[in-house]
């Protein structure tokens, strides 16, 4: 996948290839979600945020941070059980 062109759409690409390898959105920080339109107006509502998703027995994190200024920087952090975020930033550079 190309580099995302807004910090918006770095969030929406993670979100989407989350959900795409099977993950469900959990909470943003404290407040629970069920879909990506309540994930991102979370997200956006604080500028940086940890996303919580669960598959299964398994459980994962992203931080995002809306205020870097580039797209690419989107994501500052992740649990390393989430491969498809790694997938999905080695295509951005």
């Amino acid at each position: 996948m190309t580099a995302p062109s807004t910090e918006r759409a770095g969030v929406q690409q993670a979100i989407r290839a989350l959900v795409a390898d099977g993950w469900t959105l959990h909470s943003v920080d404290n407040e629970p979600v069920r879909n990506e339109t309540e994930a991102m107006a979370e997200i956006e509502a604080v500028g940086f945020a940890w996303l919580y998703v669960r598959r299964g027995d398994d459980r994962g994190a992203v931080f995002f941070t809306m205020q870097n200024g580039a797209p690419d920087e989107v994501i500052c952090d992740y649990t390393t059980n989430l491969t498809a975020i790694e997938t999905l930033t080695n295509g951005w550079y």
